[in-house]
């Protein structure tokens, strides 16, 4: 942890603009929970390689006997994790971003608003869910309405802009101005860009204000994204015309009647799923697209993505 004004006192011991004139940063993309193939990787890559959820429980149950040492070390990691998210949770320091599943890139973008003086600039490079996941949503929906969001450029790895992050990622560069600047009626929005260049197009362009995310999005007040500003004018020529689709909270509206219930969960459910190489083994038989082992019937399972 750092006390920032300790640790850069000639930088906030200024009485009429405190703190950072500019700050730049890629902060860790990475979530405060041990993730337990990436931990064990490049400890017990074959535990890290066991296709599901409950296979690493029952293996990872077993190293308390094999391996006393790995399991300590598992064991302290996951102590450091739960604490790290706890302070976070309960210290209140992070009122916008402290909340659900923490990642620590939002925890910097939240940082930032804090640090920066009055008439500064923060830069950041960040995952797009910063704009649009449901634990960023009081971050985003605050510095749009507060007019502190000058520019959101989206991008789409495509064309490998970081070579070693999976090109289906998206990355936003987020721009936010400091609390003292004159409040924008709207930022600079850009979405799903794939090169730098992209970002000039003005069919690309578009401008996103408080009464967009009460429009398109009146439960999260996230950010509405679009590909081109033709695709923004449809949307909301829909949007303004029918009701919403089930408005939450205070006022509730549900004007189409809808019911949502939960399916199968990949992580959850994994003892009940089995490979094709496990129903081969066992001596199932493919009838149609289904396995019959016995009285047993496996459907197959479709995985939306």
């Amino acid at each position: 942890l750092v006390h920032w004004p300790l640790a850069f006192p000639q930088i906030f011991a200024r009485e009429e603009a405190s703190g950072f004139d500019l700050l730049l940063g890629n902060p860790p993309w990475e979530r405060i929970r041990l993730e337990e193939r990436e931990w064990f990787a490049t400890r017990a890559p074959a535990i890290a390689a066991l296709p599901t959820a409950a296979q690493r429980k029952a293996r990872i149950a077993a190293l308390a006997q094999e391996d006393p040492e790995l399991f300590a070390e598992l064991q302290a990691a996951r102590r450091q994790a739960a604490a790290e998210a706890r302070f976070v949770h309960r210290a209140g320091a992070y009122p916008l971003c402290g909340r659900g599943d923490l990642n620590r890139y939002a925890l910097f973008a939240e940082l930032g608003l804090r640090l920066v003086q009055p008439h500064g600039r923060v830069g950041l490079i960040l995952p797009s869910g910063i704009a649009t996941d449901e634990t960023t949503r009081l971050f985003f929906r605050h510095v749009v309405t507060q007019g502190l969001l000058h520019h959101l450029y989206d991008f789409e790895n495509r064309q490998r802009l970081f070579p070693s992050v999976d090109e289906r990622f998206k990355f936003t560069l987020l721009t936010l101005a400091g609390p003292g600047e004159p409040a924008r009626q709207g930022a600079t929005v850009v979405c799903f860009a794939t090169t730098p260049e992209e970002l000039a197009e003005p069919a690309r362009r578009m401008r996103v204000t408080p009464g967009d995310l009460e429009l398109f999005n009146p439960n999260t007040r996230t950010c509405p994204l679009f590909r081109t500003a033709r695709d923004e004018s449809l949307c909301r020529g829909l949007y303004s015309r029918l009701p919403v689709l089930w408005r939450k909270g205070a006022g509730e509206e549900n004007p189409w009647e809808v019911r949502l219930s939960s399916g199968l969960h990949m992580a959850g459910d994994s003892a009940r799923f089995r490979s094709r190489a496990q129903l081969e083994e066992a001596g199932a038989v493919l009838q149609g697209n289904c396995f019959v082992l016995g009285e047993q019937r496996f459907l197959p399972l479709y995985e939306a993505k």
